[in-house]
């Protein structure tokens, strides 16, 4: 079934939508939700919320892409999970280190000055991306989309350990000179 007839589904409130989603996209969100949480029972239950929270979206969203929209709200919902499991009170209260790589461009404030600003940075990040080399796109939206380990982005690539760290630490620099050039206060 395609996006289209999917979404309409959501759309008439028909509850094989979810069905249909999962069969699509369930193993895409589960490689998503894993590669952030690293626990079977975590993410199951993520995957679960991910199809809830896409039932209580549709309407009023008309998402464009729908393969998009389910990643963007199972990274959200694994990240919130993961801090959750990791809170403060928990343990060491932090994110997964590929978020704490990008700490420096990512706020965590919410007013409509910053939603406008985060919409311009995300457009100025993805004319970032497209500007480099296939294999280092892939490797940087591995690493920061996916949340793939430094290991197994070198097994993905076919390359060393170190040089996927360098790689990315190269890349983010790019990244945060580019920002610079284009205004942003990073």
């Amino acid at each position: 079934m395609d996006d289209g007839e999917i979404i309409k589904l959501f759309q008439s409130r028909n509850e094989t939508a979810i069905t249909e989603l999962s069969n699509k996209y369930g193993r895409y969100c589960r490689v998503i939700a894993d590669n952030i949480l690293k626990n079977i029972s975590d993410t199951e239950e993520c995957i679960n919320d991910v199809f809830l929270k896409v039932w209580n979206s549709i309407p009023p969203a008309k998402p464009k892409f729908l393969s998009a929209f389910v990643a963007r709200i199972t990274k959200n919902a694994a990240l919130d999970k993961y801090n959750m499991n990791h809170s403060a009170k928990r343990g060491n209260g932090c994110s997964p280190v590929a978020f704490d790589e990008l700490g420096d461009l990512i706020s965590g404030t919410e007013s409509v000055e910053v939603n406008v600003e985060n919409k311009e940075l995300l457009e100025a990040i993805n004319k970032f991306l497209a500007k480099l080399p296939k294999e280092k796109r892939l490797l940087f939206l591995g690493r920061y989309w996916y949340y793939y380990s430094i290991s197994e982005l070198a097994n993905i690539f076919a390359m060393t350990e170190h040089n996927a760290v360098v790689t990315l630490g190269r890349t983010r620099k790019k990244l945060n000179d580019y920002l610079l050039k284009r205004g942003f206060d990073i």
